[in-house]
C-alpha cells in the first residue's frame, strides 16, 4: 500500500511540475512563477539588455531546437537566431504566419523571444501591432509556449501599458535604485510569486551565467542546509496541522517583502487549520515561508489542544444548490438573509490606510511603488476572509470544493453583493473568463493611461480562490478611466 501511495504523490508532484517552466537558474525559479501558455513583455533601457538576460537565464534549460530568438538582425546571443527579413515581409499577417510556422516548428513547451517589435511599431500602426499581440497570446496558451517581447523601455508608453494589461506578466530591466554603483536590476510584475511582486533583484552576468543577489552573494543557486532544514520543517506543521497556532515574535518588517509582512499580520495567532482554509490554493507555498520564518526566529509555533478531523462533505444541501442554478437577485436573498455591502468610499479610505502603512514601515521599499500591489493583496485577503463568513452563513461548509461551473454565479453574487455592480460572464478560450462591467463605481468620474480597478481584480481572485481551492489570475484588460466602454477583466483558473 506504501508504494501506490507514495506513486500517486510523486504523479501528483510530476503533473504540477508539467504546468510550469523551470530554468536552470534556482533563484530565479524560486522569485518566477512562469506557467506554459504564458506571454510576457520583458523592458530594458538599451533593448540590448533584456537580451543578454534571457541569453543567460535561459542557457540549457531546454534542448536548443525548442528555444528561438527572432530579430531583425544578429543579437550575439548564444540561442537559435532566426532573423526576421523586415523588408521582405511587408504586413502584419506576412509577420504572424511567419511565427505561425516557428510555433508549430518548436511544439510545445518551448520558448520564443521576439526582439523586433520596435521595427514593427516604426511602420505600423500601435493599434495594429496589439490586435496581433493580443491573438498571439491566445496561440501561445494553446501550445503551451512562453512567449518572450522586448522593448525598450518609454519608447512606446502606450503600448507597453495596454500589451502589459493582456500579457501574463513583465520583467522590468534597469539600474537598481539601492545599489550604490550602476548595478543592474530586474522587477517582476504578476509572473512571479506575489510576495515578489515589484521587489527589485540586482543581478548580473558572468560567462553568460546569469546571477541574482540572493542575502549577500550573487549566485544562481539556493543553500542547501538551509533547505534542508525547511523541507523537515514543513513535514512537521504537515503532521501537527491540527494543533499548532502561529505567533509572531515582533513586527519585523526589515527584510520582508510587503506582500509577506502583510500575510504575516493577518495569519498572526490563527490555528495553521484555519490558514489552510483561507489559503486552500496556497497553502504548500505559505507552509514554506511559514518553516522559513520559524527557522528565523520571526515567528514561533504555540501547541495547542488538538483538533478533531472535521469530514468534508462533498455536496451541497439541496437549497444552496437550487439557489445557485437561480439568477443572483434571487439568489442572494436565499443564500445571505442580510448581506453586507460596503460603500466605495470605504474602499478608497482602505487605499490610503495601505498607502500610510506601506509608507511607514516599507519606506525603503518604495512605499509609492508597491502601493497597488499591496492594495490588491489586502482586498484579496479581506476577501477570503468575507468567502468563508458567506458560506458559513448559507449553511455550508468552507472546506467543501465547488464545481466549477458554479463561477459565473460566484462572480456575480461578490460583484452584486460587495458593489451592487452585474456583471456579464462569458466563458472563454482555454477554461478563462471575461467580467465585464458596464457600470464601475470605481473608476467613475477617472481617468487614467492604466487600469485602475485594483480592488475589483483582487476580489475575483479572493472570491474564486476560497471555495474551488485552486489559484487564479485575474488581469483588467480595459477600463472606463482609459476611456473603454466597459472595464473587463479575464480570470483564469491556474
Amino acid at each position: 500500500m506504501r508504494k501506490i501511495g507514495n506513486r500517486k504523490k510523486v504523479d501528483c508532484v510530476m503533473q504540477a511540475s508539467q504546468q510550469y517552466f523551470f530554468t536552470k537558474n534556482e533563484v530565479f525559479n524560486e522569485i518566477a512563477n512562469l506557467r506554459w501558455g504564458s506571454s510576457l513583455l520583458i523592458l530594458d533601457e538599451t533593448h540590448f539588455e533584456s537580451i543578454l538576460f534571457l541569453d543567460a537565464l535561459l542557457q540549457k534549460s531546454l534542448p536548443p531546437a525548442k528555444m528561438h530568438i527572432v530579430s531583425y538582425h544578429e543579437t550575439g546571443a548564444t540561442l537559435e537566431t532566426m532573423k526576421l527579413d523586415l523588408e521582405r515581409y511587408t504586413s502584419l499577417q506576412e509577420i504572424s504566419i511567419i511565427i505561425n510556422r516557428l510555433r508549430e516548428q518548436i511544439g510545445s513547451h518551448g520558448v520564443i523571444i521576439h526582439h523586433y517589435l520596435p521595427h514593427v511599431l516604426t511602420r505600423e500602426s500601435e493599434e495594429s501591432v496589439l490586435r496581433m499581440l493580443e491573438f498571439w497570446t491566445t496561440k501561445t496558451a494553446e501550445k503551451n509556449l512562453i512567449e518572450f517581447y522586448t522593448l525598450p523601455q518609454g519608447t512606446f508608453p502606450n503600448v507597453e501599458k495596454k500589451a502589459s494589461a493582456f500579457m501574463t506578466g513583465e520583467i522590468s530591466i534597469k539600474f537598481a535604485k539601492t545599489a550604490p554603483e550602476r548595478q543592474l536590476s530586474f522587477i517582476l510584475k504578476r509572473a512571479c510569486k506575489p510576495e515578489y511582486h515589484l521587489v527589485e533583484f540586482p543581478f548580473m552576468t558572468k560567462n553568460n551565467q546569469l546571477l541574482i543577489k540572493w542575502g549577500e552573494e550573487f549566485t544562481d543557486t539556493l543553500p542547501r542546509d538551509l533547505e534542508e532544514q525547511v523541507e523537515q520543517k514543513i513535514a512537521y506543521l504537515r503532521e501537527n496541522i491540527q494543533s499548532l497556532t502561529l505567533r509572531m515574535v515582533s513586527t519585523p518588517s526589515q527584510g520582508l517583502t510587503p506582500h509577506d509582512y502583510l500575510l504575516l499580520t493577518q495569519i498572526d495567532g490563527m490555528h495553521l487549520d484555519d490558514v489552510q482554509v483561507m489559503f486552500p490554493d496556497k497553502f504548500d507555498v505559505i507552509l514554506k515561508k511559514l518553516a522559513r520564518w520559524n527557522l528565523q526566529g520571526v515567528i514561533y509555533l504555540e501547541k495547542v489542544e488538538k483538533r478533531g478531523l472535521v469530514h468534508v462533505k462533498d455536496r451541497f444541501s439541496l437549497l444552496t444548490k437550487i439557489a445557485l442554478s437561480l439568477p443572483t437577485s434571487i439568489a442572494v436573498p436565499i443564500l445571505y438573509r442580510k448581506p453586507r455591502r460596503v460603500p466605495t468610499e470605504s474602499y478608497i479610505a482602505l487605499r490610503r490606510g495601505i498607502e500610510t502603512i506601506c509608507d511607514l514601515f516599507m519606506p525603503t521599499q518604495g512605499g509609492a511603488q508597491v502601493l497597488p500591489s499591496v492594495e490588491e493583496f489586502a482586498q484579496e485577503i479581506a476577501t477570503r476572509i468575507t468567502a468563508i463568513e458567506r458560506i458559513k452563513a448559507a449553511g455550508e461548509d468552507p472546506r467543501i470544493k465547488f464545481d466549477m461551473k458554479y463561477l459565473p454565479t460566484i462572480v456575480s453574487l461578490t460583484l452584486q453583493i460587495s458593489f451592487g455592480l452585474k456583471p456579464v460572464v462569458r466563458v472563454k478560450p482555454q477554461g478563462a473568463y471575461e467580467i465585464r462591467l458596464a457600470a464601475c463605481s470605481l473608476c467613475k468620474g477617472v481617468k487614467s493611461d492604466s487600469p485602475i480597478c485594483h480592488m475589483i481584480t483582487a476580489m475575483l481572485i479572493g472570491a474564486c480562490a476560497v471555495p474551488f481551492k485552486r489559484s487564479f489570475t485575474c488581469n483588467e484588460v480595459q477600463c472606463k478611466a482609459m476611456g473603454d466602454d466597459a472595464c473587463v477583466f479575464i480570470v483564469r483558473p491556474e
